[in-house]
């Protein structure tokens, strides 16, 4: 394990990211007399921040900073020379046309027009020669008054050094970036390795993920059968969720006592028959719908859709449900009466006509007067034409079994 002054020295002071010390840059140089290297003095020209040698903070910079701090470096330049090139264009009558003509030289020939490290430092040449025919203009014109001329020049003088250091830094900056160019070209080639290495990788941890998940539905595909009501199903979800129902109510309502066999259906109950739970408000009316599904579905009611249409007898239906039953009726009737020749489109209808013509074993009853009928399709219809209660707010038909004398919802 490393100590602590090893891993406080690995530290970046611009980013705060642990590095490596041997490849980091330092910011701090006892022999200056400011105490700064050049890095940190080009830092502190971007960068609003202060760095001394006694504040006993990081004192070093990482390669990522460094990065950065040339680009910084290089955009400065960019601008500065596109600048002066437009002014010096601007002066021009067609300046317009000049522009594009230079842009397009620049877009199609773009190695032509890579010398912007020498404009800037023609730039400074030329900025030192008119200082020098300031100052002797200055000399000339003060030159009967001494005190004037002392000042004068004491101005000169610290105008001169200010502008000489920003003259030193900018040109230590571009031996910056001469001279690390190949350093940075060489740490770029092994990151972009490395990126095409995860890249790779990842792909082939995908793949491997996906075959696996592959031979496990095919293997699974012919195994995963319910050993109480031998259901095949699909896949493993499905199996479990199926499995709920034969291991008992394990889900009980808060409110009534009911339970239910899977989360989803106690969920449901909740909502349409206490409105409680997780559930989607219309926005039309205030129906609670459990399921986005079920939402979808109401909302038709105002909207007047029938998006479902019977290819045969061309009917029109807004639940999917009620146009998947619809579209049995125009098939053959395969169930068969046990006890008589009849046969029916479905099982339910089956046992309704062997409640209704045989053993009378159940009957349904209206939750509103107490009549009872052999179908629910009557109690429904006695719902709406005696009490005008419409379809969608009759919720389930009561069963009443005589055998054993109990009600079941």
């Amino acid at each position: 394990m490393e100590t602590y002054d090893k891993i406080y020295k690995s530290i970046c002071r611009l980013c705060l990211n642990y590095s490596v010390s041997e490849k980091m840059v330092p910011l701090i140089d006892s022999k200056n007399e400011d105490g700064l290297s050049v890095y940190g003095k080009a830092v502190l020209r971007f960068a609003k921040i202060s760095i001394d040698k006694q504040d006993c903070l990081p004192i070093a910079m990482c390669i990522k900073c460094l990065q950065l701090l040339k680009q910084a470096i290089f955009f400065k330049f960019m601008c500065e020379s596109n600048d002066s090139c437009l002014n010096k264009l601007i002066s021009t009558d067609d300046y317009k046309q000049k522009i594009v003509e230079y842009t397009m030289l620049r877009f199609y020939f773009p190695n032509e027009n890579l010398n912007t490290k020498k404009r800037v430092r023609k730039k400074e040449q030329q900025l030192k020669k008119p200082s020098e025919k300031t100052r002797n203009e200055v000399t000339l014109t003060c030159g009967k008054n001494n005190n004037d001329l002392k000042s004068v020049q004491d101005r000169l003088h610290s105008v001169q050094i200010e502008s000489d250091c920003e003259e030193n830094v900018l040109e230590k900056m571009e031996n910056l970036i001469d001279s690390n160019v190949c350093d940075t070209i060489e740490l770029r080639k092994p990151l972009k390795r490395k990126l095409r290495r995860k890249k790779l990788e990842n792909k082939r941890r995908r793949m491997l993920l996906i075959q696996q998940r592959l031979s496990q539905k095919n293997t699974q595909a012919g195994n995963l059968v319910c050993g109480i009501c031998n259901k095949v199903l699909a896949n493993q979800h499905t199996y479990d969720h199926h499995m709920q129902r034969h291991n008992g109510c394990r889900y009980i309502c808060e409110h009534c006592g009911k339970g239910f066999p899977v989360k989803t259906e106690l969920q449901i109950h909740q909502v349409s028959k206490h409105g409680t739970g997780p559930y989607l408000q219309c926005s039309h009316c205030p129906f609670k719908a459990p399921r986005k599904f079920d939402l979808i579905e109401h909302e038709r009611i105002h909207s007047g859709e029938r998006p479902y249409t019977c290819e045969k007898c061309g009917l029109t239906f807004r639940r999917r449900g009620i146009w998947k039953k619809h579209l049995i009726y125009h098939t053959e009737k395969k169930i068969q009466c046990p006890r008589c020749p009849k046969k029916f489109f479905q099982r339910s209808e089956m046992l309704a006509h062997a409640n209704n013509v045989h053993d009378r074993v159940y009957v349904y009853l209206c939750s509103k007067c107490g009549a009872t009928y052999a179908k629910t399709a009557t109690v429904r219809r006695h719902m709406t034409e005696r009490h005008g209660i419409p379809r969608e707010m009759q919720g389930k038909v009561v069963r009443i079994n005589k055998a054993a004398g109990l009600q079941e919802q």
